[in-house]
């Protein structure tokens, strides 16, 4: 639990002069004894809280004479100002501090406030969420529009830049539950008092807010909730009551609002609030309430009763309100007592991040290839993260339209196909995917890069015309260590630059201009592909599989599939039918196992071309997956074992030549069985836990798996079996692991 000192005092709280004396002498003993932060509010033509007008004043004014206490606005009413102002006062709070600061939003309450500015108290709660991310903008450097004094739109930034490259924001809430809600929606911490809500209802209101953070891509603990409470610690229980008691119930009379809510609690008019006696009574209940359940006065054992009390429900941070009238040197003797009780409660910062990291922040960004990012689509319960995101960089294979469509239809984030190979330093070209788009191209050159699409004679092509990606620029690498001969192939000198040395790497990808300059990626010249992110030399595997002792002719070629995830079929020529699961052996001791082709289709011949190359576009394709060549196809199938063979055959299209056959042996991968579980969760109306799928991997265990779970059989007797699939399937995963190693080292 963290303890940082609230402010709110009363103006007419028995101080003739030296108004601020205790807010500087609290707040120097809080920032030498190690409290989180000190909290002042904003509050106008009221003597509640009036020494207050202004935090972003108090708070630079407290930056002066302290060095290590984060200085918040507890709260910033934001519909009273411009979020231009509000971001300009704190950068300026935020360098005299040294990036200290942290704002608390509010959308206001006393309807005198807004004379200040009368159009925005209607919607006040929306305006303040809108500012809020103005000034996140503005805090981060970037522009809003405003019209100036001509009548024109305006694009204008703020000044000074803050030194933090984020500001540490709060919402404040009286106890309304769609407030909390708001704030995990839009990843804020959350400050809010009992004035409004009892313990119970703050618990649920702390779990509604944990709940949307998750929801909406956040840490379910990212957030912090910082609980207001009325504080005076002393060392005997009935002289604590006897001195906080009048002031307390006079700082609460300064509050005719306060009284009203008070007073409707309780089931009394506000009729009646004309006689003092009614009011006495309502202060009197109300004393009691508070020293019984809502705040920390006491002894130190009883205050740390209720610290424990809120930490079991999620409150991060008491924010300890200690200036409501009791005697100065009282308050000071009490700080001391409190200042013992944060010790008990000490957060252990050994491992906390350092500073400018405190906090798990959401992810707003991910990079991932269209493999990775189909996985995601097809996966339920990855959709909520997808739809939080703010901007999705997709590359390293083409990325189909289908596949956007189907991420557009998910989230409103900003999609961006990127291109670039490893040789130019990765990224060298990108384009914001847009809903005209029927087919995506991979885009135009980022900064302090040249992209050219050029013949065999090095000439820049015509629009529409097909040619070689050539990139240069600052990216271009050196080369490739140790292979001269293979760099003087791909890296030539740039006819294009009047700089000496520069270069040009040849992709061996082609492309097209369009009109417009933006380039469409049409495929390799080579047969060099990518299947789920792994860049493959077709060239490899064929060099490996011809010297099998029964194979005398191969090919190996990528073929598309129906969700365009692509695999790779291996062609041989042989004497004799040779089993998929042996050539998958053979392979796997000399390629890793991404580059084990998903099928093996024996030919009596490899289709030549008219000058004697082979005719890839001749070869035949696999023909949809059959059991009638498996030893069991005689077998009688029960009804869940034709759906997971159906399932499998459809949407992985495997090479399926038995019930025994483990999925992932025969070409299955994590893509898939994603797509699978969706398949099989629709076809059957079960929730399967798509763990289980890969603790099933056969036809036979995974169907007599579903209908336990149908049901409803405990399928923990099953636990043996699981146990040695598991196990069976982690000594391959080690074996190929140990392969690709020696395979790596031996080249």
């Amino acid at each position: 639990m963290d303890f940082s000192l609230f402010f709110f005092s009363s103006y007419e709280s028995g101080i003739t002069d030296d108004k601020y004396k205790l807010l500087l002498d609290t707040t120097s003993y809080a920032d030498r004894h190690g409290f989180s932060a000190v909290w002042t509010p904003e509050r106008h033509f009221h003597e509640f809280g009036g020494l207050f007008p202004n935090p972003s004043i108090v708070a630079a004014a407290l930056a002066m004479v302290t060095k290590n206490v984060q200085l918040r606005a507890g709260s910033i009413v934001s519909p009273l100002h411009d979020p231009l102002r509000i971001a300009e006062e704190w950068a300026v709070v935020d360098n005299l501090s040294g990036g200290r600061v942290g704002v608390s939003f509010a959308s206001g309450w006393h309807a005198d406030d807004f004379v200040l500015r009368p159009d925005g108290y209607a919607d006040r709660k929306q305006l303040m969420f809108e500012h809020m991310e103005q000034v996140k903008k503005l805090w981060k450097g970037e522009a809003i529009s405003r019209v100036n004094g001509l009548g024109k739109t305006a694009e204008v930034k703020t000044y000074p830049r803050p030194l933090q490259d984020d500001l540490p924001i709060w919402v404040t809430s009286g106890g309304n539950r769609e407030t909390f809600v708001e704030a995990g929606r839009q990843g804020a911490n959350v400050l809010t008092h009992l004035l409004g809500q009892d313990i119970p209802l703050l618990e649920a209101n702390i779990h509604a807010y944990r709940q949307a953070l998750q929801e909406n891509g956040f840490s379910a603990d990212s957030g912090k909730v910082a609980l207001m409470l009325h504080t005076f610690i002393g060392d005997d229980q009935e002289q604590v009551r006897q001195k906080v008691k009048g002031p307390f119930k006079e700082y609460l009379r300064s509050s005719l609002s306060l009284i009203r809510n008070l007073a409707e609690d309780i089931g009394i008019d506000e009729s009646a609030m004309d006689d003092p006696d009614i009011v006495e009574k309502i202060l009197e209940m109300a004393f009691n309430k508070y020293w019984q359940t809502s705040a920390l006065l006491g002894t130190p054992d009883r205050c740390a009763d209720m610290i424990n009390r809120l930490a079991k429900i999620g409150v991060d941070e008491a924010a300890c309100l200690i200036d409501f009238g009791v005697e100065q040197q009282e308050v000071m003797n009490s700080l001391e007592r409190l200042g013992e009780l944060k010790k008990r409660f000490a957060v252990d910062n050994s491992n906390k991040p350092r500073d400018g990291y405190e906090g798990i922040k959401p992810v707003s960004m991910i990079q991932c290839t269209p493999s990775h990012l189909s996985m995601m689509v097809a996966n339920p319960d990855s959709k909520s993260f997808l739809a939080s995101l703010k901007t999705i960089l997709v590359g390293g294979e083409a990325f189909p339209s289908s596949l956007a469509n189907k991420v557009r239809n998910i989230t409103d984030a900003d999609i961006y196909n990127m291109y670039g190979p490893t040789e130019t330093t990765v990224w060298s070209m990108m384009h914001k995917i847009r809903e005209s788009d029927h087919t995506i191209p991979i885009g135009k050159p980022i900064g302090n890069t040249s992209v050219y699409i050029l013949d065999q004679h090095l000439r820049v092509v015509p629009i529409g015309a097909v040619g070689d990606i050539y990139i240069g620029g600052l990216g271009v690498s050196r080369g490739y260590l140790g292979k001269d001969e293979l760099t003087a192939e791909r890296f030539i000198a740039d006819p294009f630059s009047k700089r000496t040395g520069d270069r040009l790497y040849k992709t061996g990808d082609l492309g097209k201009y369009r009109s417009d300059g933006t380039i469409d990626y049409l495929g390799r010249e080579d047969f060099q592909v990518k299947i789920r992110g792994y860049r493959i030399e077709l060239g490899d595997i064929e060099a490996k599989l011809i010297m099998h002792e029964n194979v005398s002719e191969c090919v190996v070629t990528k073929l598309e599939n129906k969700d365009e995830d692509g695999y790779l079929c291996a062609y041989y020529v042989s004497d004799s039918e040779l089993a998929d699961q042996e050539l998958r052996t053979y392979l796997l001791n000399y390629l890793p196992v991404y580059m084990i082709p998903s099928r093996f289709v024996r030919l009596d011949f490899l289709p030549l071309s008219v000058n004697g190359k082979v005719n890839r576009k001749a070869l035949p394709v696999p023909s949809e997956v059959s059991l009638s060549n498996s030893p069991d196809h005689a077998i009688e199938k029960s009804r869940m074992e034709k759906i997971v063979l159906q399932a499998w055959s459809e949407i992985a299209q495997l090479n399926i030549r038995g019930m025994e056959d483990n999925f992932f042996d025969i070409g299955g991968n994590s893509v898939a069985i994603v797509k699978i579980n969706v398949n099989l969760k629709e076809l059957t109306g079960l929730n399967i836990p798509i763990v289980d799928m890969f603790r099933y991997p056969t036809i036979r265990t995974l169907a007599k798996y579903l209908e336990q779970l149908a049901s409803g059989t405990n399928t923990d007797n099953d636990i043996q079996d699981r146990t040695e699939s598991i196990n069976q399937g982690k000594n391959r995963m080690m074996k190929r692991i140990q392969k690709t190693r020696r395979l790596t080292i031996d080249e």
